[in-house]
């Protein structure tokens, strides 16, 4: 019997941190080598959770501190800018703890922060801005968390 080779697709996990102020705004930061809005994110390292990435991912591209308060829904996309690869979103709320946002320097400066921006759900479906298109089909699922949030009836998930 012939072996199966496999993976036939490499699969990229990417943490995508979903923070909010005390206006119900979510923070959106545009990075050098993108056109568009998303949340701070970014690769999973080896030995690391997504959680764990999520709260990394903040600290380096922003320096906030933030803690992971519920785990979203994920989303496979197979078509993306990475080439032949599957690219695995795994989306989290987090609570801000500390820290005062700054745009980081990092070892990829193709990368790194060059603007930030805080925004309400509502305007982003008014389509006053350019956004990551995983933000817009988790819209419901963040305004029902923002709902909840406030009776602090959110399950907490440590990274």
């Amino acid at each position: 019997m012939a072996k199966i080779k496999w993976p036939s697709h490499k699969a990229i996990m990417v943490s995508v941190a979903f923070c909010f102020n005390e206006k119900k705004e979510l923070l959106l930061v545009m990075q050098k080598d993108r056109d568009y809005w998303s949340p701070p994110s970014g690769e999973v390292e080896r030995d690391e959770s997504p959680a764990q990435a999520a709260v990394r991912e903040t600290k380096e591209e922003i320096d906030l501190d933030v803690k992971v308060v519920k785990t979203l829904t994920p989303i496979i996309k197979w078509e993306s800018e990475y080439e032949n690869s599957a690219l695995i979103l795994f989306h989290f709320l987090c609570e801000i703890k500390k820290g005062e946002i700054k745009h980081m320097k990092t070892s990829e400066p193709e990368y790194d922060v060059i603007d930030h921006k805080w925004i309400t759900l509502e305007n982003i479906l008014k389509n006053k801005t350019k956004i990551a298109s995983n933000v817009l089909y988790l819209i419901d699922e963040l305004k029902d968390s923002l709902k909840y949030k406030n009776h602090e009836t959110l399950r907490v998930s440590e990274p």
